[in-house]
């Protein structure tokens, strides 16, 4: 075995990518099982997306940021599960939303920030006043952080 090459990765029609199981990809790095990734870092299993980094599972997502199931979002910082949505941060399980804010299970809502609805000048005013306080304290862009998990890492499948 050791006396024959091996293929390093399965990469087809891709330009300037790393990674494996690539079909048709421009500038993708280190991205895995992908299909028509343009401009796009650190992804794992999907197809169509395009200026997206750091996402996972995801279809046709477009400068997203950190997500998990982002699909068919557009402009999705730091979410779980949130499908069809456009400009939402922070938030989990939100479909078909835009301008949400550390929402839980929105459906076809916008301006919204925990859940409350606000008028479009006073979410910009308190998503503004939110950001600049993340940004102090440097969680501004990451991922929910650990020690918000409800579980143990040992009570996990991390282990």
């Amino acid at each position: 075995k050791d006396k024959y090459p091996h293929k390093y990765a399965d990469i087809l029609k891709s330009t300037h990518s790393t990674g494996d199981g690539l079909r048709n990809c421009k500038d993708a790095k280190s991205c895995f099982w992908f299909n028509d990734l343009e401009h796009c870092s650190f992804m794992v299993n999907g197809d169509a997306c395009k200026d997206t980094y750091d996402c996972d599972h995801v279809g046709k997502p477009n400068l997203c940021y950190e997500g998990l199931t982002c699909d068919e979002s557009y402009g999705a910082i730091s979410t779980v599960n949130c499908w069809k949505c456009q400009d939402v941060f922070y938030s989990n399980n939100c479909h078909s939303s835009k301008n949400c804010f550390g929402c839980l299970a929105i459906r076809l809502g916008s301006y919204v920030i925990l859940n409350k609805k606000y008028s479009k000048e006073d979410y910009e005013k308190l998503k503004a006043q939110i950001i600049e306080q993340m940004k102090t304290k440097n969680e501004w862009g990451e991922f929910f952080p650990p020690s918000i998990s409800p579980f143990a890492y040992n009570e996990t499948a991390a282990q």
